[in-house]
């Protein structure tokens, strides 16, 4: 049985990748506080990704944790298809990749920068 979660649509986005965050008004984007950013830090690395690159892929397994540190990420869901959509928009303190190293699950959704953004990540030990 899949536990692919039922995404909550966001109003007001079209087919172009946003860069305004989806607002959180059920509590299912949780935000890192600067502590916890600093902790992770302390175990992941810090870089920078380009505009339009995929932090992973629709179905990937084992992919890193990701922290967004300034600008915004979107979550897309059909990646590159006709049917692409986005479903959420990411901004800072807030985390993508979780589910998949919590659930051994590929990915459900792709991630990807709308812009040039700085990203604390954290490989799992494979």
């Amino acid at each position: 049985m899949s536990t692919k979660p039922t995404p909550e649509p966001c109003s007001g986005h079209d087919d172009r990748l946003p860069a305004a965050e989806t607002p959180d008004t059920h509590g299912a984007y949780p935000r890192l506080s600067d502590a916890q950013i600093a902790a992770l830090a302390a175990l992941g690395q810090r870089r920078s990704v380009h505009p339009d690159e995929v932090l992973f892929h629709e179905g990937e397994r084992n992919c890193d944790f990701f922290v967004v540190l300034a600008g915004t990420v979107a979550v897309v869901e059909a990646r590159g298809t006709p049917e692409e959509r986005v479903i959420s928009v990411h901004g800072h303190g807030r985390f993508l990749g979780e589910l998949s190293l919590l659930t051994g699950e590929g990915s459900y959704y792709a991630a990807v920068a709308t812009a040039a953004v700085p990203m604390a990540t954290a490989a799992p030990e494979r």
